[in-house]
């Protein structure tokens, strides 16, 4: 049955064989991605299987069929066998390259984690530390093995971001997605420095979340440095100056938005058309050497404006900042303005301090000739003539002097509303009937300390000077009113200062004054009138008279429409002394009193002396303050009265010799002359009790009675 079985089916066998074992190479080939020499051996075999049983069918007798078949069909599934062993072997092998391949991927991803700059952390879903790389560390400052297990909000967060940490971890634990944050973060050093933070759910094969994996990068050096990229950047942007960049060749690529305001206020629509017309060479020059280009002035209408370059090698650009300087050139040429006059003053008060001395003898002589009876009518026509000479020279003088603020002051509270009153009276007749005269007093005008004398004579002073300037008649204005002066005037004129005071002014509506002319109207000598017509001391005796009482003066004129004079005078809180009337000279007497008269100047020492005598005085003398010590060690006990020069030669004033005397002796009288005021000496000692003086030049009655009253002072 068996046999008659298989040679009715040996057809269906070699085919089932054959295609069992196409079946098994066929698998072996789509699960095995490599080749293997087990799989190479199988195929062979089922090759020979096929080919022996493909011979047994076609040729081999029919007596051998059926061990051939046999052999044929084992040879198959040998093959077949062979075929699946090599598949098996190939997954083996192919299992084993991915183990390998994973081993690989999980080497290299632990490296990149411990190698990346950025912060890996993980942490389970209790919010502690399971994953801590090196950036972390270098970051928060602990290590991995002091990180590890603790509660990440507790170890690197500050206690007041807390809540605000904890709602972000909860939010991710929940599994709403990951979340990107910049936050405070504290170190282990206390330190607080800001992080940027990318965090992500942990999920496992379940699809729970079971922590948190966050990515960490420290933004404390960026945002400091983005801050003060963000500060320079805004240095030229709200600079109130104009800040300008300009390109290697010379083009204008950024201007700040006061450039423009500048161009405008110079009537101009760009900034392009204030600028330099040799711009592009500067910039080129400035690119080409490396040098900056400071201070290049330009005049835009009445206006300067200084330009400064530099350039910026590393962008091969040039950075301009512009100024207005207009008005600080008007406050320095102002200030030289003043330092010259200073100095002119200086050398005016030293030659009327020498021209003085010389009056003084000549005045005192002139008085000691006309005591006498022994002239002729033309002897004291002579003598008048001189006497009235002397007079004119000494009324100059004091105007240098006035101008020098060297002059003697003698300070008193006024109401400069009175002084005008009492002056304008006169001035009504010296103006002429030509010129109107009106006063516009202010009322309740705080009182000033000042020189009446000197005070009347800036009034006659400009008004006079304003007739002048009305040849053909005109009006003359004479006004006060109290002035509280800012910090913003005193910006635009140099010589004012903060504070309360009164403004004296004077305008008429003559000629006018020529603006070349302003700036040297109280220059000694310096006169707009014709020649012969003026001194060109009047102003400047005004100028003087107003910087002596600490105040200064403005000029306001327009050629054709007129001029105005303004006087500020520092106001006082004190009521103004009320005036009684003048107090009669007292009769001149002598005395017997000794008396050490220290001059340098040999011809007013031998008239004072001479003086001195004639009035019974016993008179010693010195001719500077160290002869004078001498002559004192000898007559100390004698001496009641020094009478000394205050600028003398060898290093001793007549202040520090009579303060030398008065160690020894406390009750000595001492009495001052000069032809300049006590500031010479170098401090502003005024009138005051105790202190007597006696200006240069003076003649012989005024020296008996300024030695008599100092005589009978009672200290």
């Amino acid at each position: 049955m068996l046999t008659d079985w298989l040679r009715s089916n040996i057809d269906y066998l070699l085919f089932a064989g054959v295609w069992t074992a196409l079946f098994a190479i066929k698998q072996a080939r789509l699960k095995c991605a490599a080749r293997t020499r087990q799989q190479d051996i199988g195929e062979w075999i089922v090759l020979i299987s096929l080919l022996v049983g493909g011979g047994v069918v076609a040729g081999f007798s029919a007596n051998h069929w059926i061990t051939m078949t046999v052999v044929s069909a084992l040879l198959l599934n040998v093959g077949a066998i062979s075929a699946l062993l090599a598949a098996w072997c190939a997954q083996k092998e192919e299992r084993r390259i991915a183990d390998e391949t994973v081993e690989e991927f999980e080497r290299k991803l632990t490296a990149h984690v411990q190698l990346t700059p950025l912060g890996v952390i993980e942490c389970n879903s209790k919010f502690q530390v399971t994953e801590w790389n090196a950036a972390a560390e270098k970051i928060f400052g602990y290590t991995k093995e002091e990180a590890f297990g603790k509660p990440i909000i507790d170890l690197i967060v500050p206690e007041s971001a807390h809540e605000s940490v904890a709602d972000i971890c909860n939010a991710i634990i929940a599994g709403t997605g990951g979340t990107q944050s910049t936050n405070e973060n504290i170190t282990k050093d206390g330190r607080i420095i800001k992080c940027n933070w990318f965090n992500t759910p942990i999920i496992n094969s379940r699809g729970e979340v079971v922590g948190t994996s966050s990515l960490c990068e420290d933004i404390t050096d960026r945002e400091r440095a983005a801050a003060e990229i963000e500060t320079l950047a805004a240095f030229p942007r709200y600079n109130p100056n104009p800040v300008m960049e300009f390109s290697a060749h010379g083009q204008l690529v950024y201007f700040n938005e006061s450039a423009q305001q500048m161009a405008k206020s110079l009537g101009k629509e760009t900034v392009a058309e204030i600028l330099p017309e040799d711009t592009e060479m500067i910039v080129r020059e400035c690119i080409a050497t490396g040098d900056d280009k400071l201070k290049r002035e330009t005049r835009i209408g009445s206006r300067t404006i200084s330009w400064s370059f530099f350039p910026i090698a590393a962008i091969r650009s040039v950075h301009c900042y512009a100024s207005d300087v207009t008005d600080r050139l008007n406050l320095e040429q102002q200030l030289r303005q003043s330092q010259k006059m200073q100095s002119v003053g200086q050398l005016a008060a030293g030659v009327a301090h020498d021209f003085n001395n010389i009056l003084t003898i000549i005045q005192g002589h002139s008085e000691l000739i006309a005591g006498t009876e022994k002239l002729t009518q033309p002897g004291f026509e002579s003598l008048d003539q001189i006497r009235m000479a002397a007079e004119r020279a000494a009324k100059l003088t004091q105007q240098l002097l006035t101008f020098g603020r060297k002059q003697f002051m003698q300070v008193e509270l006024l109401d400069m509303n009175d002084v005008i009153n009492r002056v304008t009276q006169m001035l009504r007749r010296v103006l002429g009937e030509n010129v109107s005269l009106r006063c516009n007093l202010a009322t309740r005008l705080p009182a000033v300390e000042a020189d009446v004398t000197m005070m009347e004579q800036i009034i006659m002073n400009l008004s006079v000077n304003a007739r002048d300037a009305m040849p053909g008649g005109g009006s003359l204005i004479i006004g006060t009113v109290p002035v509280m002066v800012s910090r913003a005037y005193v910006s635009r004129n140099p010589e004012a200062r903060e504070g309360t005071f009164v403004c004296l002014s004077v305008a008429d509506n003559g000629t006018g004054i020529e603006v070349d002319k302003l700036g040297k109207l109280f220059e000694p000598f310096f006169t707009t009138k014709e020649v012969g017509k003026g001194t060109g001391l009047g102003l400047a005796t005004v100028y003087g008279i107003v910087k002596q009482h600490q105040g200064w003066i403005e000029v306001e004129s327009e050629v054709g429409k007129g001029t105005v004079f303004k006087v500020y005078l520092p106001s006082s809180t004190k009521s103004p002394t009320s005036k009684n009337g003048k107090t009669a000279a007292p009769k001149v007497r002598g005395g017997s009193e000794t008396v050490l008269l220290v001059e340098d100047e040999v011809g007013v020492l031998s008239l004072a002396r001479g003086v001195l005598k004639s009035y019974g005085y016993n008179v010693l003398e010195a001719r500077t303050g160290v002869e004078a010590l001498r002559v004192w060690a000898q007559h100390d006990t004698r001496i009641d009265l020094l009478l000394t020069d205050i600028v003398m030669p060898e290093g001793m004033s007549g202040l520090e010799l009579a303060k030398k005397l008065r160690l020894e002796k406390h009750d000595l009288k001492v009495l001052y002359s000069s032809g300049y005021s006590l500031e010479v000496a170098g401090q502003d000692f005024g009138l005051r009790e105790g202190m007597a003086f006696l200006k240069k030049p003076y003649q012989p009655q005024m020296l008996a009675q300024k030695v008599r009253e100092c005589l009978d002072l009672q200290v």
